[in-house]
């Protein structure tokens, strides 16, 4: 164990360091606001970020339990409790594994038919954006017909033009 003198004997010496000050928040919104700011005070600093936790449900899985046995196997007393513990492993490993792939099931099954929905609020769309540009046309067609009386229909052309090539 080695003292460390000099502290003592120069007290001068001793750097500053800025104290820590405690900070209170009245809410979690408050709170996360400050994380960022102060992480934001020194952008040229890497930040590693703490891993997700993981599923606490979420029993160890392996890909193959090598320790299945039949219902008869271990002739003694003692080897029950180790063949029934087994089991329930194993149980639980496969009701997990079952439970995971019902669950990419319902996510396939939601993805597929939110696309489907997607496609045909899309087409109902573009039907009903059809019809509000057929209406205009209409519109442009009946007011080029109204200032066509007046300039030999060069106007009405145009305003027919100009609506056709803004579609």
């Amino acid at each position: 164990m080695s003292l460390n003198l000099e502290k003592h004997l120069n007290p001068k010496k001793q750097v500053e360091r800025p104290k820590k000050e405690f900070v209170q928040f009245a809410n979690e919104k408050e709170r996360l606001r400050w994380q960022v700011n102060k992480l934001m005070e020194h952008p040229e600093r890497e930040y590693e970020l703490p891993e997700p936790p993981r599923d606490a449900r979420a029993p160890k899985i392996l890909e193959f339990n090598p320790n299945i046995h039949g219902s008869t196997a271990g002739a003694g007393s003692g080897e029950f409790h180790v063949y029934r513990a087994e089991r329930r492993r194993e149980e639980r490993r496969q009701e997990y594994i079952d439970s995971k792939e019902k669950e990419r099931a319902a996510e396939l099954a939601f993805s597929v038919k939110e696309a489907a929905l997607k496609a045909e609020a899309d087409r109902k769309t573009s039907k009903n954006r059809a019809k509000r540009q057929k209406a205009k046309l209409r519109k442009l067609q009946a007011r080029a017909g109204e200032k066509e009386e007046g300039d030999d229909g060069r106007l009405a052309a145009a305003i027919i033009k100009k609506a056709k090539t803004t579609k």
